[in-house]
């Protein structure tokens, strides 16, 4: 590079100013498509199953897994089981408080 003009240097990082923003870009791009699709896989999980929207609602931090199942009448290995989906899909994050674990939505 020592052997190039000032002017030729000043082209060089121009464009390379320029690549740093269109990958700028691109990348925020990528993160506006990605978050539609994660909510979009969301709406997915909520829809699939009405015993699971109601799992949902009832995920504020105030229930654990033994009384949701309670509340629904249904067993805590069915609760769970529609929990983990629902972590999975990001929209509830585990609580532990002793040995109790509470749930609360993401979104």
């Amino acid at each position: 590079m020592s052997n190039m003009s000032n002017d030729e240097k000043t082209e060089i990082l121009l464009v390379l100013h320029n690549i740093e923003d269109r990958l700028k870009e691109i990348t925020d791009i990528l993160k506006v498509g990605n978050k539609e699709v994660i909510e979009a896989e969301q709406r997915k999980v909520l829809a699939g199953s009405p015993l699971r929207k109601k799992i949902y609602n009832l995920c504020d931090g105030t229930n654990p897994v033994r009384e949701i199942a309670r509340l629904l009448d249904k067993s805590i290995q069915q609760v769970s089981n529609n929990i983990a989906v629902l972590q999975n899909a990001g929209l509830v994050k585990e609580i532990r408080r002793g040995k109790e674990k509470y749930y609360v939505k993401t979104r």
